[in-house]
This record gives structure tokens, C-alpha cells and sequence, in this order.
């Protein structure tokens, strides 16, 4: 397996930039998106997987929805600093597998002070899908195919062995890593 980051925030303690410059996400995700498709274009049978944590969620889901269907293999978002009702559909369509969302309500500081942000930016209640899960937009008979590619993975108490308490970046632990993260970038696709 090959790995490459893709940098795209503004930089450290510069999270209010990166939830609400929506032009530099924009910006971002086309430039993620090209890279993709370079890498697709080298190599059909390469599986690609995006894995994307918080405010980097959006950045890849806007990535995906630039890319034609199938391109991408599966993504992961963990705890997506994103909209719960954040339209999909575009990168359920360019995912030939899944997209796995990890969330968990015990996110307290990082994810609902993204809902406070997005809720005055957007001037209307938001919850992040970090929190909740993503909300399906079925406005068509195929929109319920498309989220039939979605999988969520609810943080529990009882997960607190791999040493993932619950909060936002206790998904980097080891444990959990080696328990949900690396088996779905380890699966044979179909």
C-alpha cells in the first residue's frame, strides 16, 4: 500500500479558517480531485481510498463529487466536520465500494463548537454528521442505491479498549486503528 497525505489546511490552530473558507475547500478538493484522477488514469486496477478526518471530510467529499463513478474505491471519514445534512449523493456516485462514516456523540468540544461555527455561518441549526451520522437525501428512486453504499460506525463505552474514549481524535489511537480503520484498507474489493 502507498500512502500519500494531501495538505490542505490552513495550518495548525487555524480551524475556524478551515471550517468556513469555503473558496479554499473548493480550491482543495479540485486540486485532490486531479491527483486522483492522475493516479487513476496510471493505474485502472490501483485501488484508491480516501481517508479524511474533520474538517478535511469536506475537502474530500467535494473532491469526490468532481470525479467520475467508480474512481474512487472507498472513503473513510472520521468524524466529518460536515453538515448532517450534507448532500452525498455526488460522492456515493464516484465510490465504487463504500463510504464509512465514524461518529460519535461523545465528541463533545471539537465537533458541536463546529456546529456552533456552521450554524452562525449558515445562519441556521447545523449538527455535524461526526455526530449523527449523515441524513439521506432520497429525492430520486437510484438515491436510495446510492446510500445503500453508506456505513456508519457509532463510537460506544464499550470500545474504550482500543483507546478510543469517545472524543475527537480517538480515532488516531492504535487500537482502533488496527480494529476498524486498517481491515476496511486491508479488504479485497470485489
Amino acid at each position: 500500500m502507498h500512502v500519500e497525505t494531501f495538505i490542505w489546511s490552513h495550518g495548525y490552530y487555524r480551524v475556524l479558517a478551515d471550517q468556513l473558507d469555503q473558496e479554499h475547500i473548493c480550491e482543495m478538493a479540485k486540486s485532490l480531485a486531479q491527483r486522483i484522477a492522475s493516479v487513476r488514469q496510471a493505474s485502472m486496477q490501483r485501488p484508491i481510498y480516501l481517508v479524511a478526518h474533520s474538517a478535511g471530510s469536506a475537502v474530500a467529499l467535494a473532491a469526490a463529487a468532481e470525479l467520475p463513478p467508480d474512481t474512487i474505491d472507498r472513503i473513510i471519514l472520521l468524524a466529518p466536520a460536515v453538515p448532517a445534512d450534507y448532500d452525498l449523493r455526488p460522492a456515493l456516485r464516484s465510490v465504487r465500494l463504500e463510504i464509512d462514516v465514524f461518529t460519535s456523540r461523545a465528541d463533545r468540544w471539537y465537533l458541536r463548537g463546529s456546529d456552533l461555527v456552521s450554524s452562525i455561518a449558515h445562519c441556521k441549526s447545523l449538527t455535524a454528521a461526526g455526530r449523527c451520522g449523515f441524513r439521506p437525501i432520497l429525492q430520486a428512486p437510484e438515491d436510495a442505491l446510492l446510500y445503500g453504499k453508506l456505513r456508519d460506525y457509532p463510537w460506544e463505552p464499550r470500545l474504550i479498549w482500543t483507546g478510543h474514549d469517545g472524543g475527537h481524535f480517538g480515532y488516531y489511537q492504535q487500537g482502533y486503528l488496527r480494529a476498524f480503520i486498517l481491515p476496511l484498507l486491508s479488504a479485497r474489493t470485489p
